[in-house]
């Protein structure tokens, strides 16, 4: 599927669910569902690995995990950690049309407004100087989740890598921030 076709079809899906024409709120196929999840990985341009695709999936036909497609937070928790900066990329557009496609927004006026998402790459160790790029730094043995919640309305902190070295070593995470306070 090519990416102005992938942008069609999602466009289509947004835009008659905007329109009323799909107001029942119902279960859509797994076929459709992954045709969705296709398109939106080629807006975004990433190719979701068989957990994620399968994360998502799951995530969807539940009934009862259906709604995490309405939180950004709620949903990164569901994937798998090495997945999650590509369920980051995707979940604008799955929520839009998964959620709208099967009726559960039905008009632009009943969708609840993006919440903000920041990604801080952290630094924690001894010397900046000594860290790897980074958004943030830390002093050793400063609680990163601590920070997280003090400037985030929710956040999932992945561990991306840690090396030994002077005082503390030095750790790199990754922290998606749900609404930055």
């Amino acid at each position: 599927m090519s990416k102005k076709l992938a942008l069609s079809f999602c466009s289509a899906l947004t835009i008659s669910s905007i329109f009323g024409q799909a107001t029942v709120a119902q279960e859509i196929p797994a076929d459709q569902v992954a045709a969705i999840l296709q398109a939106c990985a080629q807006i975004a341009e990433v190719t979701p690995g068989d957990d994620l695709v399968k994360s998502i999936q799951e995530t969807y036909s539940d009934e009862q995990t259906r709604d995490d497609f309405n939180s950004v937070g709620a949903f990164l928790t569901r994937m798998p950690p090495p997945d999650r900066g590509a369920a980051l990329k995707l979940f604008d557009c799955l929520s839009k049309n998964l959620l709208q496609s099967s009726g559960v927004a039905t008009s632009p006026q009943t969708a609840q407004p993006q919440t903000p998402v920041t990604t801080y790459n952290v630094c924690s160790g001894e010397y900046e100087s000594r860290c790897q790029p980074h958004d943030v730094y830390l002093y050793c043995y400063t609680d990163v989740r601590a920070w997280a919640n003090a400037r985030c309305s929710s956040s999932v902190i992945t561990r991306m890598n840690t090396k030994g070295g002077n005082k503390c070593g030095y750790s790199m995470d990754r922290i998606i921030c749900t609404g930055p306070k």
